[in-house]
């Protein structure tokens, strides 16, 4: 297991502490900040890494975007963000940030990661 999020037990704990709007630093501090960074997501396809639970998914949704793909390590965190995201331009993947990633860099345009890579050992590889 790379990641504690692998765990069921774990992940489930941190989907309830996330809850649909994220943790509270997260939304009134974080969140505001990088959205506000990224501009705007208008026909844009996005990539989240370590979606978690998926609770920024609604708040890209409204922004209009091509497509939004959510990406974690952990495959309990993806069934918590299926649950809460039920937009035809959402897919999800199963992704190890630091091994090859599944999909091809020139079909991004925005990589999106909020508090992911300060987990991941060597942030070489996705950055």
């Amino acid at each position: 297991m790379k990641s504690l999020y692998q765990d069921k037990k774990f992940a489930t704990y941190w989907n309830e502490r996330a809850g649909e709007t994220g943790e509270i630093y997260k939304r009134l501090v974080l969140d505001p900040i990088m959205i506000d960074l990224v501009g705007s997501l208008k026909n844009k396809t996005i990539l989240e890494l370590g979606c978690g639970n998926g609770y920024l998914a609604q708040r890209f949704i409204e922004q209009n975007p091509k497509s939004l793909i959510l990406t974690d390590i952990s495959k309990h965190n993806l069934e918590f963000a299926k649950e809460k995201c039920a937009d035809s331009r959402i897919s999800f993947l199963e992704q190890d940030v630091t091994e090859k990633w599944q999909v091809g860099s020139e079909s991004i345009d925005i990589v999106y990661s909020n508090m992911m890579l300060n987990e991941v050992e060597n942030i070489e590889t996705p950055i």
